[in-house]
């Protein structure tokens, strides 16, 4: 876009020299997500170092009727952070608010600005001898702001909830320029709406997360990891059950991945290892914690596993016994996006069922994709304590630029799929968010009243639609 828009102008005199970035070469990598599937234009890309320089930068945009669009680590696997092509929009990027402003080992929290990192937090509580227990794969390039916006989940969701459940108060910049602190520390405050949760998982659309009051827990003195194999996501099921039964709360994650993703892993990264002998159909990643030394973490998962092998559940299985073999087991776990990036296009359904419904749910995912789209290959990743499914149609690259319509296959598959998880209960959407992806998803499956109640707090937030436009929302003519 020119840099001669009068918003341009007004940006320059509310921030500091290299704080607003407007050629074409500064700011490409602002506008387009890392998987390469959504590419932007933009007046500028706004870089704020504060609170006030974000309100300023807020409030110049509204004044000249051009939106903003909230850029964090730019993980997001459905273009939340990328503007429109039309360009008449100006990105803030909060990648430079990324102070630690204080830490209350006693309280049990931490003030973060959103351009932390989620690797940045995790440290800053170590140190203190807590734990911020969200985990996922990109945790050294997402930010807390963007993980907030989207209501990230990850790794650890099944024993600490999803980052909602970790936010106790935010400081966001309205749509109008104005600050609404909240930055309390409270686990009680019964006073009316909880304003917070209108902002965490709406993905910038109702203002601008600039920090966060966050809620530690001890950390784990002993752990144990195991890698397990076993027939079917239905023998899956029954070993969690009968975890959550020995162990309570010190189960904190429970994986499965299908042999056709870990095979995809193992024979494509040169650093992963296959931790069991021979393929298998299924796999789990077991973890146990405790915050009590001498728990005996190891041998409870190891005694439980044993009966489960007797039992008929478990086909085999392995316990880490040192930091660099799980970190090893946690690696084919953590990288298999980019794996399945490099090998070939992904068409990944981020889909939430109830836990016992997840064996049915694959099983009938699995007949449409045979059925249906012969020529991908399924990869299911799952979260399967809380009944989240990333189930992955994967194709080939030379395959995929073989087929004559790839993007109409590409809505076909989501189509039919989320039609799938629907019928077996769930979301078609359970951590990745909406964003601009999923977008003719909340037509097809929010009830007309669901619709107009989020469209009513949109309204009454950021009444002009400048706030990260074309996300979460469909457009009012395409409801009902």
């Amino acid at each position: 876009m020119s840099a001669t828009h009068p918003v341009v102008d007004a940006l320059a005199g509310a921030l500091g020299a290299g704080d607003l970035l407007v050629d074409a070469e500064a700011t490409a990598r602002y506008l387009v997500d890392w998987r390469g599937l959504w590419r932007g234009r933009t007046h500028a890309v706004a870089r704020p170092r504060s609170t006030d320089e974000v309100a300023a930068v807020v409030t110049a945009c509204a004044s000249h009727g051009v939106a903003v669009v909230p850029h964090g680590g730019n993980t997001s696997l459905c273009g939340g952070a990328i503007p429109a092509a039309a360009g008449d929009s100006v990105v803030l990027s909060l990648e430079r608010m990324n102070r630690i402003r204080a830490v209350d080992r006693a309280g049990g929290t931490l003030v973060a600005e959103a351009g932390c990192t989620l690797a940045a937090v995790q440290a800053a509580a170590a140190a203190e001898g807590r734990l911020f227990p969200l985990s996922m794969g990109s945790e050294g390039s997402a930010l807390i702001g963007g993980a907030i916006s989207t209501n990230a989940g990850g790794t650890g969701v099944f024993r600490y909830g999803n980052t909602r459940d970790l936010v106790l108060g935010l400081e966001v910049v309205l749509p109008d320029g104005a600050v609404w602190n909240g930055l309390r520390a409270l686990r009680k405050d019964n006073t009316g709406y909880d304003l917070k949760h209108l902002f965490i998982g709406a993905e910038g659309t109702l203002g601008v997360i600039t920090a966060a009051t966050l809620r530690l827990v001890p950390r784990p003195v002993e752990q144990a990891l195991a890698w397990v194999a076993l027939a079917s996501p239905r023998q899956a099921v029954a070993l969690l059950a009968a975890a959550q039964e020995r162990f309570d709360t010190r189960l904190t994650a429970f994986e499965l991945l299908n042999g056709a993703q870990v095979e995809l892993v193992v024979s494509h990264l040169e650093a992963a290892r296959r931790p069991l002998a021979g393929r298998h159909a299924w796999h789990l990643l077991v973890e146990l914690s405790d915050p009590l030394a001498g728990s005996a973490m190891v041998e409870h998962l190891t005694d439980f596993l044993g009966e489960a092998a007797e039992s008929g559940l478990v086909e085999d299985a392995t316990i880490a016994t040192s930091v660099r073999q799980a970190e090893g087991f946690w690696l084919i776990r953590h990288a298999l996006s980019d794996v399945n990036r490099d090998h070939g296009v992904s068409v990944t359904l981020d889909v939430a069922v109830p836990v016992s419904a997840v064996p049915a749910f694959v099983a009938a995912a699995d007949e449409v994709v045979g059925r249906e789209f012969p020529l991908g290959e399924v990869l299911v990743v799952s979260h399967l304590g809380d009944g989240n499914v990333h189930y992955i149609v994967q194709f080939a690259h030379p395959v995929w630029a073989r087929l004559e319509a790839p993007e109409d296959v590409r809505h076909a598959i989501f189509d039919r799929l989320h039609d799938v998880a629907i019928a077996h209960g769930g979301s078609f959407s359970a951590e990745h968010g909406v964003g601009a992806k999923l977008v003719t998803e909340m037509r097809r499956y929010k009830s007309p009243t669901e619709l107009a109640m989020m469209r009513a707090v949109k309204s009454a937030l950021d009444p002009t639609g400048l706030m990260n436009p074309g996300k979460v929302l469909p457009p009012p003519s395409s409801v009902g």
